[in-house]
């Protein structure tokens, strides 16, 4: 009898570990990514799995149902603004963990497996197209998917769709014409790392990370040409960044940077011109320093002219600078703003020395405050960071695409002779 209760409890023990091994699978991790055509919602699972997905209306949802997985994940609380997730919830019943996804609109929605790879375990993919993408959505490519959730796991990547901008360009007589030369400065460098962020990051790292992805991007436009001031972790000084972009003639100027403050709640985008102040006091400077006259890039020569005409032009060429610098930040800003929260509505000015040459449209992107530990994640993702660049690309494209300097290609394949 009582070999046959020793049998009887080992028995239910066996059974009870067999069940607590079923239900060991957890989901460990959520992360959600956006791009201009799609929302990504990855699920990290420590084990294999079952699920089953089905949509639902009134309101829009897309419902995924784990069977025996243990919820071991935070959700997203805050979802980016131009997300095509409104919320993400869950629920655990009977051993089934269901989540929802609250969709703002209706959409093409993929869901697929990647097994487990090396030391990644399998997951769950989720893409749901924002509308006017929702038609090519529809129709998934197999053999493409996993190759590509592999691809954005690899983080440094470009991904495969680049925002679209207003016009094709065609290209042509190459040898006759040159290209738009934009002239890409990452903040900080060496001795000098910038804003730091509660996890460590620096924001000489970040920003150079986001400059290399902004090269690369604009590198592939035709007709264009992108330049950076340091491609390392080195030092230069203000000037010296300022005579790196005329010793390259470039047709614009932009600084990389993010932000910090004092207080956590400080965040959004911010766009920044040269301000009047700083434009007076820079033209003063090159009125005094005959070195300039070799540096202009306008096309003028200013060596024969006197002092007085001397200053007209400057002025007349730093007014032109301006105006061209406030009308490319309005473009970005509306770019950014598809999918980042601003800091300030409209581009602001200010005397950034970087910003002061006379003759190059300049701005300055702050990317976030690293000092907010939220954007600090978000500035750390290189898929976000993806999305500034191809923000910044496509208003950078737009604007020069209708007033292409002269003598470019664009100029040439737009049939237009303009400055």
């Amino acid at each position: 009898m009582k070999g046959m209760r020793f049998l009887i409890i080992c028995t239910l023990l066996w059974v009870g570990s067999i069940a607590q091994a079923i239900a060991e699978t957890v989901l460990e991790h959520v992360r959600v990514s956006d791009t201009s055509v799609m929302t990504r919602v990855v699920f990290e699972l420590s084990e294999s799995f079952e699920y089953k997905n089905f949509a639902l209306t009134s309101p829009l949802r897309q419902v995924i149902d784990f069977k025996d997985v243990k919820m071991n994940a935070d959700l997203p609380e805050q979802l980016l603004a131009g997300s095509a997730l409104k919320k993400i919830r869950s629920s655990d019943h009977n051993n089934q963990l269901r989540i929802v996804l609250d969709l703002r609109d209706r959409a093409g929605v993929k869901v697929f497996e990647v097994p487990r790879k090396g030391d990644a375990g399998p997951r769950l993919v989720v893409d749901i197209s924002h509308p006017a993408h929702a038609m090519s959505a529809a129709q998934p490519q197999p053999n493409a998917e996993q190759a590509d959730v592999e691809e954005a796991d690899a983080a440094d990547e470009e991904p495969e769709i680049i925002p679209p901008t207003h016009k094709v360009l065609k290209v042509s007589q190459r040898s006759a014409a040159r290209d738009i030369v934009v002239v890409i400065d990452p903040g900080h460098g060496g001795k000098d790392p910038g804003a730091s962020g509660a996890q460590g990051s620096k924001e000489k790292d970040i920003v150079l990370a986001i400059a290399k992805k902004l090269q690369k991007s604009i590198n592939r436009e035709p007709g264009f040409r992108a330049v950076l001031t340091r491609d390392g972790d080195y030092f230069i000084g203000l000037r010296g960044r300022l005579a790196i972009a005329h010793k390259h003639k470039g047709d614009m100027f932009i600084a990389i940077h993010a932000d910090a403050a004092r207080h956590e709640t400080a965040h959004g985008v911010g766009v920044y011109a040269v301000s009047q102040r700083g434009a007076t006091s820079e033209a003063a400077r090159w009125l005094a320093n005959k070195e300039n006259e070799s540096e202009f890039v306008g096309g003028l020569d200013l060596a024969d002219k006197d002092h007085v005409l001397r200053s007209v032009l400057i002025d007349l060429s730093q007014t032109h600078t301006i105006s061209a610098s406030l009308q490319i930040g309005s473009v970005l800003l509306r770019q950014l703003s598809r999918f980042a929260e601003l800091h300030h509505a409209g581009v602001e000015q200010a005397a950034f020395v970087v910003l002061k040459s006379p003759d190059i449209p300049s701005l300055l992107v702050e990317t976030g405050f690293l000092s907010n530990p939220h954007e600090e994640r978000k500035l750390l993702n290189p898929q976000y960071q993806w999305k500034i660049v191809g923000a910044v690309t496509s208003g950078i494209k737009t604007y020069f695409v209708n007033h292409p300097p002269r003598g470019t290609q664009i100029a040439l394949s737009n049939g237009a002779n303009q400055t």
